[in-house]
């Protein structure tokens, strides 16, 4: 985020919307505020606890629907959630660096439960235990 509004800056700069001194002004204030802008415990175990529930709640709806599939439309399933957690994970690094790791480590799961059969089987395990 920061190259981008140095970008900015230094473009504003160039075009003499900004002069040099007050350029240099706020180069100061943005470098003495970044140690500031850190997010509160709340915010990271909110976080935390969506990307957890959001992961199982993928995972809930592939084991209750995996049988009912055929292997090429699993395969598609998985191929589009792990494409659309990336790519969501992509869009929100700009604006939302915590989300957009969030988002990947989801998409990550999915792509590790389709490629190890034995945790897949471990998480299916698990999945039927807690249902009961």
């Amino acid at each position: 985020m920061r190259a981008t509004w140095e970008k900015q800056l230094s473009r504003w700069a160039g075009a003499g919307l900004v002069d040099a001194t007050t350029a240099e002004r706020i180069r100061t204030f943005e470098a003495a505020a970044v140690g500031q802008q850190k997010f509160r415990w709340p915010v990271l175990v909110a976080l935390s606890l969506g990307g957890l529930l959001l992961g199982a709640g993928v995972l809930l709806f592939v084991a209750a629907h995996w049988d009912n599939l055929s292997p090429a439309t699993r395969f598609l399933l998985v191929l589009l959630m792990v494409a659309v957690f990336h790519a969501g994970g992509a869009l929100a690094a700009e604006r939302f660096n915590p989300l957009s790791t969030v988002l990947h480590a989801v998409g990550k799961i999915q792509t590790l439960l389709q490629e190890d059969p034995k945790l897949r089987k471990t998480i299916d395990g698990l999945i039927q235990g807690v249902s009961l």
